[in-house]
Order: C-alpha cells, then sequence, then structure tokens
C-alpha cells in the first residue's frame, strides 16, 4: 500500500494535487484534519524538536509540493479554474 502525505492550507472547494498523480485510477481513502500550529517560542526546545523532525524527512517529495504550490498559487491569481 502507498502513502502520500500533503500538507496544505485549503482555500478552495477545488483542490490541485498533483502529487496524486499515481494514484488515479485507484481506490483511495482520504482523511483531512485540520493542522494544529504549534507556538514557538524563542528559547524553547521546539523550535529543535522542529529542525530534527525536519532532518529526518527521507522520502518527503519537495518537488511535488512546489508543484502544489504553484498550482495554488495559480488558482488564487486566477490564471486557473
Amino acid at each position: 500500500m502507498s502513502t502520500i502525505r500533503i500538507e496544505t492550507h485549503i482555500d478552495s472547494e477545488t483542490l490541485c494535487l498533483p502529487q496524486l498523480k499515481s494514484m488515479v485510477g485507484k481506490d483511495v481513502e482520504f482523511v483531512v484534519k485540520e493542522k494544529s500550529i504549534p507556538v514557538i517560542s524563542p528559547g524553547s526546545s521546539a523550535g529543535q524538536v522542529i529542525e530534527s523532525d525536519f532532518l529526518e524527512l527521507d522520502d518527503y517529495d519537495f518537488d511535488a509540493y512546489r508543484a502544489a504550490r504553484e498550482c495554488e498559487i495559480r488558482q488564487i491569481d486566477g490564471k486557473s479554474a
């Protein structure tokens, strides 16, 4: 079973998710939950935790994230429907 994690800001009912291209035609399950935003205070260890989590990303698809962001920006600018 393949899993794709997409973190994005939803600002439209119509979503452009190029990360899901490999799943077209397959049975999938969507789970959407609101992401809580941690409060990071200067001098707290939260920044170190986030940095260590970031360094552990070994299978994160940065190109897919960038493509999704570009698609969202085009939608916001009204260049794509």
